[in-house]
């Protein structure tokens, strides 16, 4: 599934890549030269919701994987000592 995602960010910046320079010289053309009434050649609105949607599905894919059984015990002995660190710092200081 990862690849999936990968392939596809790939493929969109390679497509807007390619028409870039297209996409800019029809927007100077519609801005500067006002030879035309609307943009002749502009990006795909579809292309860029697919590279970010791609791309959010690429960082759930990765946090999923990172988030194991085991990394998730190793959050909960670092909170418990923590916890621990802070309780024996406040009976000391409620000591003296």
């Amino acid at each position: 599934m990862r690849i999936s995602y990968k392939a596809t960010t790939v493929a969109c910046h390679a497509y807007e890549f390619r028409y870039s320079q297209e996409w800019s010289e029809s927007l100077n053309e519609y801005i500067i030269e006002l030879v035309q009434c609307k943009i002749e050649k502009r990006p795909s609105f579809s292309v860029l919701q697919l590279n970010l949607l791609c791309l959010f599905g690429s960082g759930i894919t990765m946090s999923i994987w990172c988030w194991r059984s085991s990394s998730l015990d190793t959050w909960k002995q670092l909170d418990t000592q923590k916890v621990r660190q802070n309780c024996s710092s406040e009976s000391q200081n409620a000591q003296t």
